[in-house]
């Protein structure tokens, strides 16, 4: 498998002070396709445009660097801060749709790995990817909203059903963080 790694979580948290779990697992991934040689990552983000962007390795790096040294002082969030905002231009830019397009041609193993929930909110910018020939894997962390709903805002519920739904429908293989995840 070639990633195709959904960092905008990760973007969109540059505000806070501190990393949720959320986030954490996220940058544990980023961490990890860090590893890899750059021919067989790729990171994307959802553009304000709905569809799935290339952001620059260089940028995805920075931001790893970023969020790693976050506790270390304002400075660092400043820093994170500013490399989101280079982040939004680039995907407002719209230059990293065709550029993954073309990534995706070259990557033959190429997969979507969704390690957040927000980002299969919508089927369409999934299903564009995937007929383009990438495979879909979302991670599932919990089932609390539709299984415990007492414990959640009644539009988180619908919202997670609504993604549970674009997962059934188009993932290719779905990793879970738990047996009471896998249901």
């Amino acid at each position: 498998m070639q990633p195709l790694l959904d960092i905008s979580r990760l973007l969109s948290s540059a505000g806070r002070a501190s990393l949720s779990g959320l986030d954490r697992v996220e940058l544990a991934y980023v961490r990890h396709c860090a590893t890899l040689p750059p021919r067989d990552r790729c990171f994307v983000a959802l553009s304000p445009y709905g569809h799935f962007s290339l952001l620059p390795d260089a940028l995805a790096m920075a931001l790893l660097e970023a969020w790693l040294g976050v506790t270390r002082g304002e400075a660092v969030r400043a820093r994170l801060r500013g490399i989101s905002l280079a982040a939004r231009a680039w995907l407002l830019s719209g230059l990293g749709h065709p550029a993954l397009l073309r990534r995706i041609a070259r990557m033959p193993r190429a997969a979507l790995l969704l390690t957040a929930h927000q980002s299969m909110s919508e089927a369409a910018p999934i299903a564009a990817l995937k007929r383009r020939g990438a495979r879909f894997v979302p991670i599932i962390h919990d089932l609390i909203p539709l299984t415990h709903p007492e414990y959640a805002r009644p539009r988180q519920t619908r919202a997670h059903a609504r993604r549970l739904a674009v997962a059934s429908a188009l993932a290719d293989a779905v990793l879970v963080v738990s047996g009471a995840t896998r249901v």
